[in-house]
């Protein structure tokens, strides 16, 4: 029993030497990725390059058809626009090849691109090797396409009330599916336009369909440039890979009146004077005081526009944003209207009072400057 406990001993001292015995080492891997177009190599840019000290972890790696988590077995680095890499690795062992001072390992290469190998993560043709304490330049790989990155323009979204009024893509969900109906892009972009790979071959034209679900179902509601409800999806269709041909238009209708400012002035057979502050002014919401429902109601006062002006009469009004029932919303431009009356015992010929439109027209003022004249004669 204590010859086993000694031996046990000296295994444990003999392990702990070897460790102690551990040199690390660094180096550098640079290298390029091309393409072949016809005869012509052509460099590729925003290419995942991971470099595995173990052939066993990049091919499970490559089964697994996914880009990898680094590690401290796992280095990785992306082309440049001249498609080159450069990314440095470190690694251990206790038997380096030149002694303490030098090792020379072999180094497995794995590259992912959208475009390429379908999508998935492809194993390089060779094996490289690397020493310790130098930069070493790998083979140049070549990857052969498989798709191509296009980009569609969703720069005509209109709102049908206003001329050729764009509305940002980022307020619904879009679906892009090709001619046979696979699914190329869904989401909410982030700008106006979106990007996705296709398989196509080089002379062929892309087109396919493209659909928008508001986020906000309260909000907007497709429909035709007539105003009629309706949810078709709009084709595209693109020549080359870098083309910029918008989809085809589509129209929504926003549910939503925007907030309205009515700033104003009153007076009587067309003077302005401390007569006419203090006077009450009644918003209504109708075409007129009798039909209408009394929304507000304020009081005309001297008003200051700089330091060498003043005004009489002065009044203001802001008219909350408030949705709009799609079933009243009939045709291209939805209305309502309010009706502003100024109280003038003196304005015993007319009063002072006038109809103010709102509208769903996104080019409407967010305010409207009005003048009510009261005539006493």
């Amino acid at each position: 029993m204590k010859k086993h406990s000694t031996v046990m001993m000296i295994m444990a001292a003999a392990s702990l030497i070897l460790a102690s015995c551990s040199s690390v080492f660094t180096s550098t891997i640079t290298g390029k990725v091309v393409e072949k177009s016809g005869t012509q190599e052509v460099t590729v840019e925003n290419v995942d390059v991971y470099a595995f000290l173990s052939e066993s972890e990049r091919d499970a790696a490559v089964s697994a058809q996914d880009k990898p988590e680094t590690t401290v077995r796992i280095f990785h680095a992306i082309t440049d626009t001249n498609g080159s890499y450069s990314m440095p690795v470190e690694w251990n062992t206790s038997h380096p090849t030149f002694g303490k001072t030098a090792d020379r390992i072999p180094v497995y290469l794995a590259f992912y691109h959208v475009d390429f190998n379908s999508g998935k993560l492809s194993a390089a043709k060779d094996v490289s090797y690397l020493s310790s304490e130098r930069t070493n330049t790998m083979e140049t790989e070549t990857l052969k396409r498989t798709s191509d990155t296009y980009t569609l323009n969703l720069t005509r979204i209109y709102d049908v009330s206003g001329t050729n009024y764009s509305i940002s893509p980022t307020n619904f969900t879009v679906t892009v599916k090709d001619s046979g109906g696979d699914t190329l892009y869904e989401g909410t972009p982030t700008g106006t336009s979106v990007s996705f790979s296709a398989s196509t071959a080089s002379d062929s034209v892309l087109s396919g369909t493209v659909s928008f679900v508001p986020n906000n179902q309260d909000e907007y509601i497709q429909c035709t440039a007539g105003g009629n409800i309706d949810s078709s999806s709009a084709s595209f269709t693109l020549a080359t890979q870098n083309a910029t041909n918008p989809a085809e238009p589509v129209y929504m209708k926003h549910l939503v009146l925007s907030e309205m400012t009515l700033e104003g002035y009153y007076t009587l057979d067309g003077n302005s004077s401390f007569d006419q502050n203090g006077l009450a002014v009644n918003l209504y919401k109708g075409s007129d005081a009798t039909t209408g429902t009394l929304v507000s109601t304020t009081t005309t006062a001297i008003y200051y526009p700089s330091s060498t002006q003043t005004m009489h009469g002065h009044f203001m009004f802001t008219i909350p944003s408030e949705p709009i029932d799609e079933d009243d919303f009939t045709g291209t431009l939805y209305t309502e209207d309010y009706y502003l009356e100024v109280f003038d015992p003196e304005a015993t010929t007319k009063k002072g009072a006038q109809t103010i439109e709102r509208t769903s027209d996104p080019l409407q003022s967010s305010t409207l400057i009005v003048t009510l004249r009261g005539s006493s004669t």
